[in-house]
């Protein structure tokens, strides 16, 4: 599937065989969860027209929802990436969080089970280095929208007290302080999650920079201040291993992991994404997965 006018960046699709765990450089059984078998095209345009297309009302819902507003919980730039990914790792048992992001490692690139993936109105729309640059500036907007739109979920009694909790402790510095706080807080997260060195990892961890290959680890000194994030590669082979441990697994067992393509830069990593016309939104492996329960 080709990308935008003037792009050269394609959606990967790639069929493994019979499990969707069974990919070159992917990680083995332990990460793999419930079997989920390969089955067809790729699914419609409708949900991606959505993204935009209903980017206010999904604002609003998202803010409702709790799902990833990071307004409470991010007060620094340079502070608030780290503090999103330790939340990272411990909410891989929280409820928010956890409904989509067990997805993500049951069913990886799964077209409408993995919201970590970008929509085709995505790939599609973001194919220049300019338009690539925004969508970095944006990833938090996206990640936030995706998933309402790609696989809503039902709404939970813990997101609800979640998303009351948010609103009221908003609605009391905005009360006390004025709207320069709210403005300073949603710029925090708009530059801490958007276009910062950091945020390479986003980038880094499932795009496709070697053509087979769609999960990279790094192992920079960024790690020392990100619990670890950049032993992707470890971290989806055993997710309930903390990441002050990943090293240990690389460690323990070098001929799974140093043999692979790694990054050595998430600031390369961004620049590579924006001027190779090779990279962008479509340059994800995407599959169509069936459920461990719809008749395997």
């Amino acid at each position: 599937m080709a990308g935008g006018p003037g792009s050269r960046t394609l959606l990967t699709t790639f069929s493994p065989g019979p499990t969707c765990s069974q990919v070159p450089g992917h990680q083995g059984p332990d990460a793999a969860g419930p079997s989920s078998q390969v089955d067809g095209a790729g699914a419609g345009a409708g949900a991606a027209a959505g993204l935009l297309a209903g980017a206010g009302a999904g604002m609003a819902l998202a803010a409702l929802l709790g799902l990833r507003l990071w307004w409470l919980r991010e007060p620094l730039a340079d502070t608030g990436h780290p503090r999103h990914l330790a939340q990272h790792g411990l909410r891989h048992g929280a409820a928010s969080f956890k409904k989509y992001h067990v997805d993500h490692h049951r069913y990886l690139g799964g077209d409408g089970l993995d919201v970590d993936v970008p929509t085709r109105l995505e790939g599609w729309l973001f194919c220049t280095p300019a338009r690539k640059l925004l969508w970095l500036v944006l990833q938090p907007l996206f990640y936030s929208l995706r998933p309402l739109c790609v696989n809503p979920k039902a709404l939970t009694r813990m997101e609800v007290f979640n998303a009351l909790v948010q609103l009221a402790a908003d609605a009391t510095i905005f009360a006390l302080w004025g709207l320069k706080p709210m403005v300073y807080l949603l710029a925090s997260t708009l530059l801490g999650l958007g276009l910062h060195p950091i945020s390479g990892h986003f980038v880094a961890e499932h795009y496709m920079f070697v053509k087979g290959y769609e999960t990279y680890s790094y192992y920079g000194p960024l790690n020392w201040i990100t619990f670890n994030v950049g032993y992707h590669m470890e971290h989806h082979d055993f997710p309930s291993i903390p990441g002050c441990n990943l090293p240990l697994v690389r460690k323990i067992a070098p001929e799974y992991y140093d043999h692979l393509p790694q990054h050595h830069s998430w600031v390369k990593v961004l620049w590579d994404f924006v001027f190779e016309d090779s990279l962008g939104p479509y340059a994800r492996v995407k599959r169509v997965c069936k459920l461990a329960g719809d008749g395997l």
